[in-house]
């Protein structure tokens, strides 16, 4: 009899169902907060109730409001703050009276201005020609130095070769030293046969004969 009694109490127990929860959405096409209250939308102890949207930005010192809306069915918006980049958060709320919190959501948006992006092209170079190039102070410069065993100042052009001393005759490639020695010898029988003993030599010359001469003239020349 107990379990029969049991369970008839049991079968005639009446279970309410769970109440709607209110939604939350953040539209980000509409730019707003969206707050869809549920049906039907006050419990059955208050008949007479009211729903609100409270949006604020939690981040910012203060936490301050940006808005609130009450309201008894259907959806309740709020509109993005214009010229914000941050975190928003949406409360809904049941009363009125004392407001109960019922649920919150947050989200970060960016309303704000964006920055230009400038796109920036990296100039042409072109390659300098032969008349731009620096030529290096260096090059080309010509050094002082000073000759051996003297004081005279000698310049040597420091980018290219020295050139040496003469030693034959240009297209012959004939050496130059006896044809020196040969000039000098002129040089110095020249004044000899100027100075005055040699006047007379040559008188003496020009009174003997041919062959006395020839022999006076080698032995002349060799010092016999």
């Amino acid at each position: 009899m107990a379990l029969a009694a049991g369970g008839v109490l049991w079968g005639g127990t009446a279970w309410a169902a769970p109440a709607p929860a209110p939604a939350l959405t953040f539209n980000s096409v509409a730019q707003e907060v969206e707050l869809t209250i549920p049906s039907p939308p006050c419990p059955p102890s208050e008949s007479a109730c009211q729903w609100m949207l409270y949006v604020n930005e939690p981040g910012v010192n203060g936490q301050p409001t940006i808005s609130e809306v009450i309201g008894t069915s259907g959806t309740l918006t709020v509109p993005y703050p214009p010229d914000f980049c941050g975190v928003i958060q949406a409360d809904a709320l049941i009363g009125p009276g004392a407001w109960a919190y019922q649920t919150g959501e947050r989200t970060s948006i960016a309303t704000c201005p964006q920055p230009d992006v400038v796109a920036t092209t990296a100039p042409a170079t072109t390659a300098p020609s032969s008349g731009d190039v620096a030529i290096p102070a260096s090059v080309g410069a010509v050094q002082p130095t000073t000759l051996p065993f003297s004081d005279v100042a000698a310049t040597y052009a420091s980018d290219g070769p020295v050139a040496g001393a003469a030693t034959s005759l240009p297209f012959t490639g004939v050496d130059i030293g006896p044809l020196v020695l040969v000039g000098l010898a002129s040089v110095l029988g020249g004044a000899l046969l100027m100075s005055e003993p040699g006047f007379g030599w040559l008188r003496r010359l020009a009174h003997a004969g041919p062959t006395r001469w020839v022999a006076s003239l080698l032995g002349w020349l060799t010092g016999c």
